[in-house]
């Protein structure tokens, strides 16, 4: 059985709101990295700051 459109649709939309809204918050997330003293492990900063980039790469890549 096949979802109605307007269904779809609306599921859709969701979901562009819901990665809209996790990727805003991963650029703040990594905003605060680049403000902030710097890290004790400094290794473990560069890459959760790399494991940000490419989750918001990522999610832009689903547009």
């Amino acid at each position: 059985m096949d979802i109605p459109t307007s269904e779809r649709l609306a599921t859709i939309q969701q979901e562009i709101r819901w990665v809209e809204t996790r990727k805003l918050q991963y650029e703040e997330m990594l905003g605060l990295f680049w403000e902030h003293l710097p890290a004790i492990d400094p290794e473990e900063s560069n890459i959760r700051k790399q494991r940000l980039r490419d989750s918001i790469r990522a999610m832009e890549e689903r547009k």
